[in-house]
């Protein structure tokens, strides 16, 4: 039997205290059946506990992708940056 979205909202929240004794922030997230399942699926896939948790590391693994895609956007501006000094320099005669 599907759970409606109320159901699936009620589940219950995997909230742990850090290192240093701060309780994290709970947000809900509302995901319609395909991404509910996408989300099991990767987590039974990669043997995660609980699905507070795979959403946790989800948006972990999202957010240092998208920091990825930054850097290299940066050093691939550096390198341009770079190379255009160098051939101005060549191209100044002396």
């Amino acid at each position: 039997m599907a759970q409606s979205d109320s159901q699936r909202g009620q589940e219950s929240f995997d909230v742990e205290r850090d290192d240093l004794g701060d309780t994290p922030n709970a947000i809900a997230v509302a995901l319609d059946d395909e991404e509910l399942a996408a989300v099991e699926g990767w987590r039974a896939a990669n043997l995660i506990a609980s699905l507070p948790d795979a959403v946790r590391e989800l948006v972990r693994i999202g957010l240092l992708s998208e920091i990825a895609k930054v850097q290299k956007l940066v050093e691939d501006i550096r390198a341009s940056v770079t190379n255009h000094s160098r051939q101005k320099r060549s191209d100044t005669p002396n």
